[in-house]
Formats: structure tokens, C-alpha cells, sequence
């Protein structure tokens, strides 16, 4: 049976005007011209650490066992922030050290930590502007090579790594409180609340959903948009398993100017 070949899923802000992703496509390719590499999306918004995060956490599940992930989504590029491996269960992402690894890394089982240092794998000269190419890149070709981590870098305690408040959300007997973390093209507002981690959570009911400096809203939780009227809110488990504030045929963004990382407290009614 012929093996399969390793694959790299990339993550950056770079859009397709320049030609930032197509070389750390060659750079990958010139260390190992046998590896897939799969573009999950190069048009996270400018800088947004936190959209990034969910695209990675939710794509997550969909891949195959050994995948690498390289995520650049870099506002503290050529300054101190660390870069990063981290070795999961299935899995190993490697980035920045500025959380957009962090809750991907943690839904499936951190195992170990490293900080890339040994330029010995890194393309000269490197520049203070674009670590994706010359840090990221080889890191991850040369992992699928097989090189051992010990080799790339030094191994770090998880818990000295930068770990934002958007990674984690609160549960409480009768309310659970998270953040807005992502918008599609629809304006359907995600948080980074887990559905099936709110056991009081039932379809059908009454919730009240306060908007951090925004709103405080009475809707129903329901399995489907269509359950509403149009311009209607309603409150869903969205595809990617995460609690989503929607407007059936609008925008919830839009609606009520949601940003990112707003604070959202959904609380059960009774």
C-alpha cells in the first residue's frame, strides 16, 4: 500500500495580492517536495489573533492524524514573542507565541512545548518581517521530514506561553460566559462556547444574551435560522459546534455592531 503523504495546513492574514504565501509554499517545497500542503484560509482579517484561532480550533477535526499546522498571524513579528511548536495528541502547530495556537493545542491534548531556536533550520538571512518564511516554514517542512523536535528548539513549559482570555470561557449552574470570536461573510457571530459543554443548554428555551456594552437580548435557542422570521435573533450551535448569535436572513454583527473580542454572558431563564 503506498504511504500517504505528510500534510501542511496553512493559516495567515496575508490575502492572495502579494506573493507572501506563495513562497512559504517554495520554501516548504524546497525542503521536502513530497509534502500536501492545504490552504484553510489566507484572508483572516489584518492582525486579528482571535479569528485565526477559531478558524484553526474549528478545522481542526477534519484532518488527518500528523498534520502540521502553521498559523501566521504575527502583529509582534522581529520582536521578543517567542516562535512555537506544540506536540498534541494528533497533531503538531507551530506559530507564534501569542495564543492563536492555544485553544486548538488544548481541545486536543497539549503534549509538548518548543521554542524554535536552532538556526540551523531557519532561511537566511532571516528577516525581522517575515518569520513565516523563514522560521515557520522550515520548521514545519523539516518536521514532516521527520527531524526530531529536540533538534528545532528547547523544550518550554506549557504554562510560560501567552494564553489570551478569548481562549477560555466560564461555566456556571446557570449561565455560561465567553467571547465573540469570529464572524462569517453572513454576520452570524460565534463565540468560543462549546454547545455540547452547556449541559443546561436545551432547544427551545428562553435565554437572556448580554452584550458586554452592547445589549441585553431575550431570544430562544434553536436548531435552525428558518425557526424565526426574518430579522429575527435566534441563538444556534453552528456548524463548528460553537454557540453563534444570528439574524435569520441578517447580519448579527451588523445588527448590533459586535466586535471582535467582546464579552458575551448567555444566562438561562426559567
Amino acid at each position: 500500500m503506498r504511504e500517504s503523504r505528510r500534510i501542511i495546513g496553512l493559516i495567515t492574514d496575508f490575502g492572495l495580492k502579494d506573493p507572501y504565501v506563495a513562497i512559504m509554499k517554495a520554501v516548504i517545497l524546497n525542503i521536502n517536495p513530497n509534502v500536501e500542503i492545504i490552504d484553510i484560509s489566507h484572508e483572516v482579517e489584518k492582525f486579528n489573533i482571535a479569528e485565526a484561532s477559531f478558524i484553526l480550533t474549528s478545522s481542526l477535526k477534519y484532518f488527518p492524524r500528523d498534520t502540521v499546522f502553521v498559523v501566521v498571524v504575527d502583529p509582534g513579528v522581529g520582536s521578543s514573542r517567542r516562535a512555537l511548536i506544540i506536540q498534541t495528541k494528533n497533531f503538531t502547530f507551530i506559530g507564534p507565541d501569542n495564543g492563536v495556537l492555544i485553544p486548538a493545542a488544548i481541545k486536543d491534548g497539549v503534549e509538548n512545548v518548543y521554542e524554535i531556536l536552532n538556526r540551523n533550520f531557519f532561511l537566511k538571512p532571516v528577516s525581522s518581517t517575515f518569520h513565516g518564511r523563514d522560521i515557520f516554514a522550515p520548521a514545519a517542512a523539516y518536521l514532516t521530514l521527520g527531524t526530531p523536535l529536540e533538534i528545532l528548539g528547547r523544550k518550554i513549559n506549557f504554562n510560560s506561553i501567552v494564553k489570551p482570555s478569548w481562549a477560555t470561557f466560564k461555566l456556571s449552574k446557570d449561565k455560561v460566559e465567553g467571547y465573540f470570536v469570529y464572524f462569517d461573510g453572513f454576520g452570524n457571530a460565534s463565540t468560543n462556547i462549546p454547545a455540547d459543554e452547556v449541559p443546561w443548554l436545551k432547544y427551545g428555551m428562553r435565554v437572556r444574551v448580554n452584550i458586554h456594552g452592547k445589549a441585553s437580548l431575550i431570544i430562544k435557542f434553536l436548531r435552525a435560522y428558518s425557526e424565526v422570521e426574518e430579522g429575527e435573533t435566534l441563538l444556534v450551535t453552528n456548524s463548528f459546534g460553537f454557540l453563534e448569535l444570528a439574524v435569520n436572513k441578517g447580519s448579527a454583527r451588523r445588527k448590533y455592531n459586535l466586535k471582535y473580542g467582546v464579552k458575551v454572558t448567555i444566562e438561562k431563564l426559567s
